[in-house]
């Protein structure tokens, strides 16, 4: 697969994954986050904004930055913290 179709899976996985965590009898739906870093917070970040059951993300990534009150400036590294 390429790049983008790989992503694209690995995205819906994470949504589904959400999908199944919520549906668990021994989770409590409004405790579930995610987190990624790299080519994997990309991936956080997106499943965060179309999944209904991430209720935090937290994303290391290329498109992290501290221009928005959001960001955490890091030195070398930023991150965003959304709660969805």
């Amino acid at each position: 697969l390429d790049l983008e179709l790989s992503s694209l899976v690995q995205v819906w996985d994470l949504i589904k994954l959400g999908d199944y965590l919520s549906a668990r009898d021994d989770v409590d739906p409004s405790r579930i986050g995610i987190a990624g870093e790299s080519l994997g917070g990309m991936h956080a970040l997106f499943a965060a904004f179309c999944g209904y059951t991430v209720q935090c993300c937290c994303s290391n990534n290329w498109c992290s930055g501290t221009h928005n009150n959001n960001f955490i400036d890091m030195g070398a590294h930023s991150f965003v913290i959304c709660p969805m």
